[in-house]
């Protein structure tokens, strides 16, 4: 389906302009034909079968019923009445996402702590309902230009009690850069298993509050976007942000201490409840004089002299600073003595580990020379954390405008530490053993602070990612990934794929990652679990059955463009109904196929569809 030109009429209501668009429709302002002077956000969904729409639209007309949720006036198909694309006739909310917002009108810090504790509460109200958005993030958060009021949008993923799956994959649908980092530890941990499912609650909402706040305080996000995943999780599960204050000066401590409170690594030390937030927001705004609050968030940049300008530029401040600091000693370990040829294995296991080290850190420089040679994908930016602690936080539980669709390596989490004290509604008191909120004395050393380019963030990333590797004895990284081996298809896959009417050799284009926006262009795959989806349905093997398999992206060698062979294996599929079934599909050719164009490191490029081909061996050769 085309995108709508204005003056398209769809059920009675005539196209203006397009508002926004996302992996999974387009919102466009319209104008009622019968009453001209009524106005709403019509939002088409691309999918004729997604269960986005019925699932938005039932939390917008009952269980998400609330002041600061965009209202929805009705649904329907277009242009056939039951076979069309779904449709929702939304309330038109006339304002900016949240940044966008501060950006643009630079409130003071009491009009933006009053705006994020009414977004706190509403949240607090949604929970007390079994009400998930799933998929907060500044864009989702509009700032009404009439009351400045905060308007929730987009629950096309939002989630609530007896609600159906979106995806077959370990973590709910979201946006990486706002995961919890005890989602980040999850996916970590268990990224592997297409089976595992992560289980998303209040306290990952109200931690993806605080990644708006810091945003919107800031100018950047705590932990920004980048496409190297793995080390994104990485950070967001193990290091500490810096404070929103040592970023941009002009914060009020309490307000900057509120929003640490809600990106605390562990669930237990943040707010219980979107209540608990708000108070403790409109406590920092009444805490200390007046002056800090009315100041604006930003410095206004100053025109340049002689020229006259109706629009102002804010002067945002720069990038969090790295600060290198060493991570902590490992604890010290006594082992039971071995036998000879165990203590032999281990010594070669941590000699293979130690040269693992040593390349990567004398390759990681290199790194740069891949993403020249790759110019559209953009550098990885580069990490905010300041603080590296030693226990990332236990998993414990295993179950608008334009954006980027929510997307979706193994490691073991250490524990939890105990005796987290209960939240409380005042502001939090600075405490004097957090190093990401501590002073330094006068007479003590300071640690190193520089600005991290591309290059040096993507070598320190790796650095700390073995470094973090070898503390832990290799169970925080994923596992090394390796050739895939070749073996003969199942017997009882072959009478599956027979009952099926599927022939050996037979293939059929199919959506490599479902969790990826469906339209065909080129992207980034990386080693690792994958569920796809065929195109249409494939002889008797029904539309919008899944199969779960596995890419291996790396190590597979090149061609002399540097182009990586990469191999896939699917070897399971579920049907709608829930039936699951043994198969044997790989990906395109028994050996191989190359990606279209040189992938960054770690990364393959390939189209969003390719060819799974039915098989009764597995060569990969």
């Amino acid at each position: 389906m085309a995108w709508l030109e204005p003056d398209t009429v769809v059920a009675g209501w005539r196209v203006l302009e397009k508002l926004g668009v996302g992996g999974y429709g387009a919102v466009y302002h319209a104008e009622s034909v019968e009453h001209p002077g009524t106005f709403c956000a019509l939002k088409l969904f691309l999918n004729p079968s997604d269960a986005r729409a019925g699932r938005e639209a039932a939390l917008l007309l009952d269980k998400a019923v609330h002041p600061n949720v965009v209202r929805c006036h009705g649904t329907g198909h277009w242009p056939h009445p039951t076979r069309g694309h779904p449709f929702l006739v939304l309330e038109h909310v006339p304002g900016r996402p949240l940044h966008l917002w501060v950006e643009e009108h630079n409130p003071d810090f009491a009009r933006l702590a009053y705006v994020g504790a009414e977004a706190a509460l509403t949240l607090g109200t949604l929970h007390v309902r079994g009400v998930l958005h799933r998929d907060l993030k500044p864009e989702h958060l509009l700032v009404r230009e009439t009351d400045t009021r905060p308007i929730l949008v987009d629950f096309g993923t939002g989630d609530y009690e007896g609600a159906g799956t979106l995806t077959e994959t370990p973590l709910p649908p979201g946006t990486a850069h706002l995961r919890s980092p005890e989602a980040a530890c999850f996916w970590l941990a268990r990224g592997d298993n297409p089976r595992a499912r992560y289980h998303y609650g209040p306290a990952d909402e109200l931690y993806a509050l605080g990644v708006c706040l810091y945003r919107a305080l800031t100018g950047h996000y705590p932990f920004p976007p980048t496409d190297m995943k793995p080390m994104l999780y990485l950070d967001i599960a193990h290091r500490e942000p810096t404070a929103p204050v040592d970023v941009n000066p002009r914060v009020p401590r309490a307000f900057s201490d509120t929003v640490m409170r809600l990106l605390a690594k562990h669930p237990e030390a943040r707010y219980r409840n979107g209540e608990e937030a708000h108070a403790a927001l409109l406590a920092a705004v009444a805490f200390g004089g007046r002056e800090p609050w009315e100041a604006s968030v930003f410095e206004w940049e100053e025109a340049p002299e002689g020229t006259v300008t109706s629009k102002r530029s804010i002067r945002r401040p720069p990038p969090p600073p790295v600060q290198e600091q060493p991570l902590p000693p490992a604890p010290p370990q006594h082992h039971p003595k071995q036998p000879q040829h165990r203590r032999k294995a281990l010594a070669v296991g941590l000699t293979a580990l130690m040269a693992l080290a040593v390349a990567v850190l004398v390759l990681a420089p290199r790194a740069k020379w891949w993403a020249d040679r790759e110019p559209s994908v953009t550098s990885p930016t580069p990490p905010t954390a300041q603080v590296a602690k030693p226990h990332p936080p236990a998993v414990v539980q295993e179950v608008a405008h334009e954006a980027k669709a929510p997307d979706t390596a193994p490691a073991t989490a250490p524990p939890s530490p105990a005796g987290v004290s209960p939240a409380a509604t005042a502001p939090p008191v600075r405490q004097k053993d957090d190093a990401s909120m501590k002073k330094n004395n006068p007479g003590s050393p300071k640690p190193e602070q520089r600005i991290a380019t591309p290059e040096v963030a993507s070598s320190d990333t790796w650095k700390r990612a073995l470094l973090l590797c070898l503390l832990q004895g290799g169970t925080a990284c994923a596992g090394a990934q390796v050739r895939p081996q070749p073996g003969d298809c199942p017997p009882e896959a072959l009478a599956a794929m027979k009952s099926l009417r599927i022939d050996i050799g037979e293939g059929r284009n199919a959506w490599l990652d479902v969790t990826k926006p469906r339209w065909n262009m080129r992207d980034n795959f990386t080693d690792g679990p994958v569920v796809s989806s065929f195109i249409d349905s494939f002889r008797d093997l029904p539309e919008g059955s899944v199969l779960y398999g596995w890419l291996w992206v790396t190590g597979n060698g090149v061609d002399h463009k540097g182009r990586k062979k990469v191999y896939g294996r699917w070897d399971k599929a579920k049907l709608p109904d829930g039936t699951e079934l043994p198969v044997c599909f790989i990906l395109a050719n028994p050996d191989g196929a190359h990606e279209l164009e040189v992938g960054p490191p770690g990364y393959a490029r390939l189209p969003r569809q390719g060819p799974l081909v039915a098989v009764k061996r597995f060569v990969f050769e």
